[in-house]
């Protein structure tokens, strides 16, 4: 007989259905991030187990072709027991792969930056990054810019085109930055992630012009 019971069943209703929401949308998120850390941690296998690139003829400034690959990091790559990494810990150690592999060539002209530029940018972001998806965005860019390195090493003939490709990521990522909204961070996993598989075109020798 109580007059509200309609307004506390209602209530009760949008209650449960927003908790339904909240829970569907944590489970989207849990899925896109467990898949992002398997297609990362399959990266990192293939970068520890197939040898990147083969240089320009051109190219001088190799001084090993071979990676000393960690074999505690080569071990975790194939361990298909140790559960699923987050995207943040796989970025970070794929761009420590292509770190220690930008490290054995002597720098050149070819160079789009110092290397040093990229380790002092990558631990920057590591301090002002808060969360997991800020995380693996600062993890991502600096994983660019090393591989930027290493294939322009590999091509020298295309380093004005990967000085390019790096010089427009770094313009798109500050428009983000400057909109100061935060659904603009994905914007930049796009474009971040679009600009790797460019540098994936050239190692390959193949056209970096894709649809994105």
């Amino acid at each position: 007989d109580d007059p509200d019971w309609r307004l506390a069943v209602r209530r009760t209703l949008v209650e449960a259905l927003l908790e339904r929401l909240a829970t569907d949308a944590r489970l989207g998120l849990d899925a896109a991030a467990r898949s992002i850390g398997v297609a990362y941690e399959k990266r990192t296998i293939f970068f520890a187990l197939a040898p990147i690139g083969t240089p320009d003829a051109a190219s001088s400034s190799v001084t090993s072709t071979d990676l000393d690959i960690a074999p505690t990091m080569l071990a975790r790559a194939v361990d298909l027991t140790a559960g699923p990494a987050s995207p943040a810990d796989m970025a970070e150690q794929l761009y420590q792969l292509w770190y220690d592999r930008a490290q054995a060539f002597i720098e050149g002209d070819w160079a789009p930056y110092p290397l040093y530029e990229v380790r002092r940018r990558h631990n920057g972001r590591q301090r002002f990054a808060r969360g997991p998806i800020q995380e693996f965005a600062a993890a991502q860019v600096s994983l660019a810019e090393a591989m930027a390195y290493v294939v322009a090493a590999n091509r020298p003939s295309q380093a004005d085109q990967i000085r390019a490709l790096m010089d427009t990521l770094a313009r798109e990522r500050r428009i983000y930055d400057e909109a100061l909204q935060a659904q603009h961070i994905f914007s930049q996993l796009h474009v971040t992630e679009a600009t790797i598989l460019r540098l994936w075109l050239i190692m390959l020798g193949e056209s970096s012009e894709i649809e994105t």
